[in-house]
């Protein structure tokens, strides 16, 4: 009766652990998912000569004539290149793009409100706008 008890035991146990590492291992996930995202999304801006935007799309585009396109639908991200579309599954619950102008420097941003490890975060990149035409728009007040 005692071995039975103590085999129990430790299949309760080895049960227990067992769904503790299934839940580690999808919350690591989920960080190692935002966390990839996130650096893509800022090298790819910071690297980016022009962006354009509308409620859906996000289009960057780079010296070499190249651009890369950000999607979001249906709870992922997808993020589209000449011959390949990344997806990054993170739970979108809303999306944005603000335009800001406090100054004469065009100030755009994306919004972003996630849900990750079961908190809703709110991030916000911002988009680089070309130099040379910023400074255009200061100096020489060009559209």
């Amino acid at each position: 009766m005692l071995i039975s008890i103590i085999i129990a035991l430790s299949y309760s146990l080895i049960n227990l652990m067992g769904k503790q590492l299934s839940l580690f291992e999808k919350e690591n996930t989920q960080i190692l998912e935002y966390n990839l995202f996130n650096s893509t999304l800022i090298n790819d801006t910071n690297n980016s000569t022009k962006f354009t935007f509308d409620n859906e799309h996000l289009k960057l585009e780079f010296y070499d004539n190249s651009s890369i396109g950000y999607r979001i639908k249906n709870n992922i991200i997808l993020r589209d290149m000449a011959n390949k579309t990344d997806t990054f599954k993170i739970n979108v619950v809303s999306h944005s793009f603000k335009q800001k102008s406090e100054n004469k420097y065009s100030k755009d941003f994306l919004h972003l409100q996630l849900v990750l490890l079961k908190d809703t975060i709110n991030v916000n990149y911002r988009l680089k706008s070309n130099t040379a035409e910023s400074i255009n728009k200061q100096l020489f007040n060009e559209d």
